[in-house]
């Protein structure tokens, strides 16, 4: 992940605009699921009368399946006093054939309607004879009260097609008579629902509302105000003045029309333009936070330590800033070579089936040691992978004869593994607490560049503002501007985790692990007068482990340590290999014991691995429709999923 920061800018570029193209194949408004049935139009006659009260006739033309025998509909009683007098009625063959109203639940039988209510909405449930294709079917009901007479004017506000229907609508008319005796100067009218409706004021008495392609979920509602005079004979009287009221709220929502509609045509065009403009921005973080700081030097190979730090401490440089489960095992094995710990080879040989055959298993325990070394000054991280080895409450193996220098009873590999595997909450905190513990310490080194914490917050800032900017621009229906904000937004929360980088002194000491790393990995193929003295390979090894190459370095020692001494062994005065009991502690490289020690770091990856596993566990005189709206009277639905139905 780290190794391909370089090219991070122009691979987000291809994922965002790759995004954006499955984003702009997505159509303006969104759709409901297809369903098996829908409504081809609908045509709504409405008249007010003089009383305030209102004859609604819907014609609605569907398009039903064969085995279709009802449809249901319901009108919230919002915004009326009631409605009454419903008739049903199938136009087929240009006759029309009354159905007649039957109690609910008294036989479904065709060319008979239901009426129930609920105190809230009525609804109507019509049976048909089966016949599919296009079925056209008229609904007519009185509206009692649906006008709202005040002191300077009288309104109307009323869904004629609510948001509940589970099918959009291809075409949608509503023509609304008004009482006569206004002057069309002294009318005005608004749509709100689809943005591409619209509405026409006829005459002082006849407006027009037509919508195209209503979705389902989606409203179709007329708003007409008009002079008191109209309606003198209603009993809906509001006391106060609206009309001012009533301009500030629909010249609000116009001017949130108008912009949807302008947004709407530069959806498409801008979405590239915010894009590219994120790229180049995360391109400019990148460069002015992320890009690592070059090395003064970039040496193939390097012989020696690079620094004097815990192996812990080169886990956070090496992973950048995060240790791994393979540096707490590295901290065991260092703690033991500093002499704080003994580690002991155990075999014990597995008999096979019937005693046929078998193997040899390793395993090994560690000891506390009997005297602890003077003058080494433990870190806190240090000192918790030490109390965790000693004193966690592993099966202890009580009774065996601890090799020279060792006290106490020992805590196996095996044991260790077993805790971490059958109690992973508890060793988990255990670790994280460990892993604060070894960030703080290598804070003091300064691994990494201070500034890179600005850009990470300046890009998560702008991601915010971009998610913020997506909610906005989808609340007016730009679907696609609001997607190529939400991909640019994401894009740049991705970015804030490459703009982290190495300080300059890190970056140097980094690639100068990086040359030790591939010194261990490649020294036995190294033509060189003298390697170095063999006890320094102790100390090698440990960070060999945190890097990941240690049982590469325990293959090639005994091709370059031939004739290695028992004083100069590896792993002398702290492990103890199988069978020498209480002998010296290693002895010299030979192919036995080079094979233990390569069975240890086998068993030390094990242990990672298993560690690994616990950690991770406007205006009223016509025009379009605007968006608001919402709050007239009416409306209601029906269609598929119970609304329609065999």
């Amino acid at each position: 992940m780290r190794l391909s920061r370089r090219r991070l800018p122009a691979v987000l570029l291809g994922v965002l605009l790759g995004l954006w193209v499955l984003a702009s194949w997505s159509p303006g408004e969104p759709r409901a699921l297809a369903a098996d049935w829908a409504v081809r139009e609908v045509s709504v006659d409405a008249r007010v009368r003089p009383d305030g009260s209102m004859l609604v006739t819907e014609t609605r033309t569907f398009d039903l399946p064969s085995n279709f025998r009802w449809v249901e509909q319901w009108i919230p009683l919002k915004g009326c006093q009631g409605i009454d007098d419903i008739e049903v009625a199938e136009i087929a063959g240009g006759q029309v054939v009354a159905f007649s109203e039957r109690p609910a639940g008294s036989g479904e039988i065709p060319g008979t309607f239901w009426v129930l209510g609920d105190g809230e909405n009525v609804r109507i449930k019509t049976w048909f004879e089966k016949r599919g294709g296009l079925r056209v079917f008229r609904l007519s009901y009185y509206v009692i009260d649906p006008v709202v007479v005040h002191n300077d004017v009288a309104e109307l506000y009323w869904q004629f097609i609510g948001p509940d229907w589970d099918v959009g609508t291809d075409k949608a008319t509503v023509s609304l008579t008004l009482p006569e005796g206004a002057g069309i100067e002294d009318i005005k009218a608004w749509g709100h629902g689809p943005l591409q409706g619209s509405v026409t004021i006829v005459d002082p008495e006849h407006i027009v509302f037509e919508a195209e392609n209503v979705p389902a979920g989606q409203f179709v509602e007329g708003r007409v105000v008009f002079p008191v005079g109209l309606v003198l004979a209603s009993n809906n009287w509001s006391g106060r003045t609206a009309l001012p009221a009533i301009l500030a709220e629909e010249q609000k929502w116009a001017d949130q029309a108008n912009l949807r509609r302008t947004l709407m045509k530069l959806d498409v065009y801008l979405a590239p333009v915010i894009l590219l403009a994120a790229v180049a921005f995360g391109w400019w973080l990148m460069a002015r936070y992320g890009r690592e700081y070059e090395p003064d030097l970039r040496p193939d190979y390097y012989r020696d330590l690079p620094a004097d730090y815990s192996p812990a401490e080169l886990g956070v440089l090496w992973n950048f800033g995060n240790p791994t489960p393979a540096d707490f095992v590295a901290t065991i094995l260092d703690l033991a070579r500093r002499g704080w710990l003994i580690i002991e080879e155990v075999q014990a040989e597995r008999r096979g089936f019937l005693g046929i055959g078998g193997r040899v298993e390793h395993d090994y325990r560690v000891w506390a040691c009997a005297d602890s070394p003077r003058g080494d000054v433990l870190g806190p991280h240090e000192r918790l992978v030490l109390s965790f080895v000693l004193e966690t409450d592993f099966p202890r193996q009580v009774g065996v004869t601890p090799p020279p220098g060792a006290i106490g009873t020992p805590a196996a590999f095996s044991a260790i593994e077993s805790y971490v595997k059958s109690r992973p909450v508890a060793f988990r905190a255990e670790y994280k607490a460990w892993e604060r513990m070894v960030k703080t310490a290598a804070r003091r080194h300064e691994f990494f560049d201070a500034a890179s914490k600005r850009g990470q917050a300046i890009a998560a800032l702008a991601a915010l503002g971009l998610f913020a900017a997506a909610v906005a621009v989808w609340t007016v229906q730009a679907w696609v501007v609001g997607a190529a904000l939400m991909i640019a937004g994401i894009g740049l929360l991705v970015l804030t985790f490459f703009l982290s980088r190495r300080s300059a002194e890190g970056c140097r000491q980094y690639w100068l692990w990086r040359a030790f790393r591939r010194y261990l990995r490649d020294f036995s193929r190294l033509e060189e007068a003298s390697p170095p003295a063999l006890a320094l390979w102790d100390h090698f090894l440990v960070y060999a482990v945190s890097l990941g190459v240690a049982r590469e370095v325990l293959r090639q020692l005994p091709l370059v340590y031939k004739e290695a001494t028992a004083g100069a062994a590896i792993g002398a005065g702290w492990y103890v290999a199988a069978g020498q009991g209480s002998g010296p502690a290693l002895g010299g490289l030979d192919e036995g014991i080079a094979r233990g020690l390569e069975g240890f770091a086998s068993f030390a990856s094990a242990l990672t691995t298993s560690l690994q596993g616990a950690v991770s566990s406007g205006s009223g005189s016509g025009g379009g429709f605007s968006g608001g709206g919402g709050g007239g009277g009416g409306g209601g639905g029906g269609g598929g999923g119970g609304s329609a139905g065999g």
